[in-house]
């Protein structure tokens, strides 16, 4: 990652780290997020079909609207 402010650059590392700057001292929240190669390799089909998703959203909502009203909790 290239930053031009250094403060986001620091705030970006101290994140990165699970949010310690001195080891063992979280003073943020960080996060512990990996993507192993079977996300990656999803992600990247999904990525192909992304402008279908809204279209698709839309079909299942049409479809389900009406259904679900006539359904009692």
């Amino acid at each position: 990652m290239i930053l031009l402010n250094k403060g986001v650059a620091e705030n970006s590392r101290v994140i990165r780290v699970h949010g310690s700057k001195p080891k063992y001292y979280q003073h943020v929240l960080g996060y512990n997020s990996r993507l192993d190669e079977l996300q990656a390799a999803i992600l990247n089909v999904n990525f192909k079909r992304l402008p279908e998703f809204p279209d698709l959203r839309r079909q299942k909502a049409v479809f389900s609207s009406p259904n679900l009203c006539k359904v009692i909790f």
